[in-house]
């Protein structure tokens, strides 16, 4: 299987606009129930080096 190659150009940072997005998570209490929550702020980003790799 082969990996797709991503051009340069795409290298750089990216963020997250938080106020189009949502990050939330769902953990198990004892097995039996969900417990879901959210966070109401947060900052996220991501650097892109391909020649790092």
């Amino acid at each position: 299987m082969s990996t797709p190659s991503v051009p340069a150009s795409r290298n750089g940072t990216y963020t997250i606009d938080a106020a189009h997005s949502r990050l939330g998570f769902v953990a198990r209490h004892a097995m039996v129930t969900k417990v879901r929550g959210s966070f109401d702020q947060f900052e996220v980003c991501a650097i892109r080096n391909a020649e790092a790799a």
